[in-house]
């Protein structure tokens, strides 16, 4: 198949050349969309750690993605923690799964 210097767009993440998608043509996925189907948490975890590096602004230049995926993991433990506990407050010592499921909303 012959393509015009016009049709192909180099993907520099891959550091590989392929046909840009036109109408009626359907497109090959690139190794990036394979690898992102069979494993999405690798997706979760870099969004996560977006965000943790806009949300510490400045600070995030200091940690290393280890510690960051640390501070993450630890927060999001407290969270569920601090969540639960105040389900238990509110709905009298059941979480907010058992008192749905006790009302036999799920």
């Amino acid at each position: 198949m012959q393509h015009n210097q016009g049709q192909l767009l180099l993907i520099r993440s891959q550091r590989i050349q392929r046909p840009i998608k036109t109408i009626g043509e359907k497109r090959e996925q690139t190794t990036t969309e394979v690898l992102n189907k069979m494993f999405p948490e690798q997706q979760r975890q870099d969004k996560n750690i977006s965000q943790a590096k806009e949300i510490l602004g400045d600070l995030s230049k200091e940690l290393s993605p280890e510690q960051l995926n640390t501070l993450i993991a630890d927060v999001s433990v407290l969270v569920e923690y601090w969540l639960d506990d105040y389900e238990l407050e509110i709905l009298k010592g059941q979480t907010l799964l058992e008192f749905l499921n006790q009302k036999g909303s799920l």
